[in-house]
């Protein structure tokens, strides 16, 4: 295989050669547990969005929307996580850098849980549009633009350099209690993966939301520390609460241009049942149930 890629590359003018290939070595990090309302969310830790969101739900422990105080999110609610995800947002950015454009993505993400409860969320991805759009002609395979995750300017923490792994949105989630698997979530689209994780997770656990219903509700969008991105549909307090807290864009949910990311979720709390759902306005998505 490695053989295969490389003469592919070399023949294709590119500059990857068996050596690299040889000495690269997968990452596997210990997920990073944050403790919730009697749950504990494990996120992946390491170069991608899962600290952030880790430091996301630190802060919102400490405002409104650490306790529901209403069967579905607030004004306040939607406000504080705004502001949350703000402070997340420029936290990550001054520390680990991320200079990603926001543009169409080609990453998958698969939540997936099996008969005896055993759960999976994993996220993909090639990062751009069809990645490097250069399909290797022997095995098929298509390259990635991965290097568009590095900062171009020299000097910051995720500069490009050799050797060096890029920082990445990526941010698969499960949460537990008492130890058993009970929630499997996770999203594709860039930058805004973050958000719609985080959303996705608190109306099914915080607001016992079932899956269908928190998979078509509203969202907020927070992709960086300036500006929120809010759904049309939102009710007219919401928004008026949002724009009292910062800046705000409001736009539609629509297939293109792609204003949010694309989450999915496996909801398992009864037990005995998994019910999921997959991003209900995208044409990309799927689900499939087994019994």
């Amino acid at each position: 295989m490695a053989q295969s890629v490389v003469a592919d590359i070399a023949s294709l003018g590119g500059l990857i050669d068996a050596d690299e290939l040889r000495l690269y070595r997968p990452d596997v990090h210990a997920p990073i547990a944050v403790p919730w309302h009697g749950s504990t969310i494990q996120l992946s830790s390491g170069l991608n969005a899962g600290p952030t969101l880790a430091h996301l739900f630190d802060l919102l422990s400490r405002g409104a929307a650490k306790s529901p105080a209403q069967d579905t999110p607030s004004g306040e609610w939607y406000a504080d996580l705004a502001r949350a995800m703000r402070a997340a947002y420029a936290h990550r950015l001054e520390t680990v850098g991320d200079v990603e454009p926001k543009e169409q993505g080609c990453t998958s993400h698969l939540s997936v849980c099996d008969a005896s409860g055993s759960m999976v969320s994993m996220t993909t991805t090639l990062l751009s549009s069809m990645g490097s759009r250069v399909t290797l002609p022997n095995t098929g395979l298509v390259m990635n633009n991965g290097i568009l995750w590095f900062d171009p300017r020299p000097g910051n923490v995720n500069s490009v350099g050799p050797s060096k792994r890029p920082l990445t949105n990526m941010c698969p989630a499960i949460v537990s209690r008492d130890g058993t698997p009970t929630l499997a979530a996770g999203a594709a689209g860039g930058r805004r993966i973050m958000a719609a994780v985080a959303q996705i997770l608190l109306l099914v656990h915080d607001f016992d939301m079932n899956v269908e219903e928190a998979g078509h509700w509203p969202r907020i969008d927070v992709s960086g520390p300036d500006m929120v991105t809010a759904d049309r549909r939102f009710d007219t307090k919401i928004l008026e609460a949002l724009r009292a807290a910062g800046p705000l864009e409001v736009v539609d949910h629509n297939v293109l241009p792609i204003n949010f990311a694309r989450p999915s979720i496996v909801d398992r709390r009864s037990g005995d049942v998994a019910r999921g759902i997959s991003d209900a306005y995208s044409p990309w998505s799927a689900a499939l149930g087994a019994r």
